[in-house]
């Protein structure tokens, strides 16, 4: 590795699998990515080079070249460290090749966190540990930053490891796929700006990352910038529940409907608790749950956002499903309800989506497709 900034990304799915081969091509920082066994081979299958292919500009508009960017494994910018069982193992890894580490970019799912609290205080990310080890610990230089969906993820860490710890938080707002039959080429799949806390350590990474391409700023209020977001995402389960691509799935009135009716809850539960999430659009989020429910030509011809979705883009929550894994069900619409039965709003439609996608989780059957009348008449 050589003395530049140093980037670790632990959990190397498809948010950290693009954000790593974007930046690891772009040389701006060294990256080390901690990943699976599984995408260590398929790396190694394509030539020892992970890609990242890049399809819409800082507008959202489509571009009209789309060549990957490719970093190759072992190069001064990128290494690996393969955690073959996913066995916790890989941030010891880290700490032992002794390589100082400017930034810790956590972005395994928001249902990991656990999984990523263990393994942060097995390498000795913990007061306890720097208390103990003084100018000697390792991580004296690093900050954590938890990239999930959700809200503040960081106090789930600090609340755990220790307050005084430097951990921020981060928001990552596009969808990424696979490319077909390449588990090392990642795409963008939709259009937006990452969000990180703005502080001195989230402003060197936020210009890390838009110098490597990918559009990122900072706020002071990350709270709002994940219940912005966390409404946004009310469509993920929508989506799963579908089983169409976001686009087709949003181009149609009554899975429109179903969001607009989550949407709604979400907004009496935010108004009741006091929350006053960030738009990214700049329009009113009461506004924005109307639009859902206008007609299909009125929409589909105004409506910005569906023009930053990419024809085969899915929702992770989709993808989750096809591959038989928990969701993040809890985070969304579930945190919704949970807010609501605290405030005393009720939310009769995020209550059965919630039900419905863990029958689904609960079963593994993979996507079952439900059309949004059949989705609204469960409701």
């Amino acid at each position: 590795m050589s003395s530049k900034y140093h980037l670790v990304v632990y959990g190397a799915g498809l948010v950290g699998g693009y954000i790593s081969g974007t930046v690891a091509a772009s040389k701006e920082a060294d990256v080390t990515l901690v990943c699976r066994d599984s995408l260590a081979k398929s790396i190694a299958n394509n030539g020892n080079f992970l890609q990242a292919t890049k399809c819409f500009d800082a507008r959202g508009k489509p571009v009209v070249t789309r060549e990957p960017v490719s970093a190759k494994v072992e190069s001064p910018c990128l290494n690996l460290v393969s955690d073959p069982m996913s066995s916790g193992g890989g941030l010891l890894a880290v700490k032992a090749r002794g390589v100082p580490v400017q930034c810790l970019l956590v972005t395994m799912k928001r249902i990991s966190v656990q999984t990523a609290l263990l393994e942060l205080k097995s390498a000795g990310f913990d007061e306890e540990t720097r208390d103990r080890e003084g100018e000697a610990w390792f991580w004296k230089g690093t900050t954590v930053v938890m990239m999930q969906n959700g809200v503040a993820p960081s106090q789930i860490v600090l609340d755990t490891l220790g307050k005084s710890l430097n951990v921020i938080d981060a928001m990552f707002p596009f969808n990424v796929t696979h490319a077909p039959n390449n588990p090392a080429h990642f795409i963008e799949g939709s259009t937006g700006t990452v969000y990180i806390s703005d502080t001195p350590q989230g402003q060197q990474l936020a210009q890390l990352l838009t110098k490597a391409g990918i559009e990122t700023t900072t706020h002071h209020d990350m709270a709002a910038i994940q219940y912005g977001k966390l409404f946004l995402n009310l469509n993920n389960a929508v989506s799963a529940l579908s089983g169409e691509p976001l686009k087709k799935e949003l181009s149609q009135f009554q899975y429109r409907n179903v969001l607009s009716r989550c949407m709604n809850e979400a907004l009496a539960v935010f108004a009741r608790a006091g929350i006053k999430p960030h738009s990214f659009t700049g329009m009113p989020f009461s506004a924005i749950s109307l639009l859902m429910v206008s007609p299909d030509f009125i929409f589909n011809n105004t409506f910005g956002l569906v023009m930053g979705i990419g024809d085969s883009a899915t929702s992770s929550m989709y993808e989750d499903l096809v591959a038989k894994r928990d969701t993040e069900i809890d985070f969304l619409q579930g945190h919704v309800a949970e807010l609501g039965r605290l405030h005393g709003v009720p939310t009769p439609t995020c209550d059965r989506i919630v039900a419905l996608v863990k029958d689904i989780q609960q079963r593994k059957v993979g996507i079952v497709p439900h059309t949004g009348q059949e989705i609204l008449s469960m409701l």
